[in-house]
């Protein structure tokens, strides 16, 4: 690898950490935020999910660390907002429909940020049953909704039953994920 790609590489990874660092670089004992504007929410969903292009070995347990410190911070900047984030969180599960439905490949990376923040913020999606029941059995975004239902705990569980018997395969394939994920995380 020639010198400019690795300086490249290395600016575009300074100039994501600082987005990022600046996103969350806020005093810890701030009582939680009102809704967040949408800037705010895209930048926390996209820290869940930072992107990651280790250079050397040494770079990459760096860029591993400090991602996961990222992830940390996003999830618990999430969980601060709490509820608050439920209707952004909404739109954003039903806009990564909306873009599957057409282009796949360009859902990847926000299918991933929606996954982890309904995995981030757990049973306090429990208000967003219905919506995530009706994204899985539609096969819209299934797998997020399935992961949403999952995160709910036990209520969510006979939903993911319920999915076994539907007529699209992908729906029946999140069922059968998901249920042996949700009897592995509760035994």
């Amino acid at each position: 690898m020639n010198q400019s790609a690795l300086l490249l590489r290395v600016a575009v990874f300074l100039v994501l950490s600082l987005k990022v660092t600046f996103v969350f670089a806020q005093p810890t004992n701030q009582l939680a935020e009102t809704t967040p504007d949408r800037v705010q929410f895209r930048a926390i969903l996209e820290a869940l999910n930072p992107p990651s292009f280790p250079l050397t070995n040494f770079e990459a347990r760096t860029v591993w660390s400090n991602n996961n410190v990222l992830r940390d911070r996003a999830a618990q900047k999430l969980r601060t907002i709490g509820t608050n984030a439920l209707p952004l969180l909404l739109a954003e599960l039903k806009a990564v429909g909306t873009i599957e439905a057409t282009n796949a490949t360009a859902a990847i990376g926000p299918k991933r940020e929606v996954g982890a923040a309904l995995k981030a913020l757990g049973p306090i999606c429990k208000p967003l049953l219905s919506e995530l029941v009706q994204e899985l059995m539609a096969g819209r975004n299934p797998e997020n909704a399935a992961d949403g239902l999952v995160a709910i705990g036990r209520e969510g569980g006979p939903y993911l039953v319920q999915a076994l018997t539907n007529s699209n395969s992908s729906v029946r394939t999140c069922g059968v994920i998901n249920l042996w994920y949700f009897k592995a995380i509760r035994t």
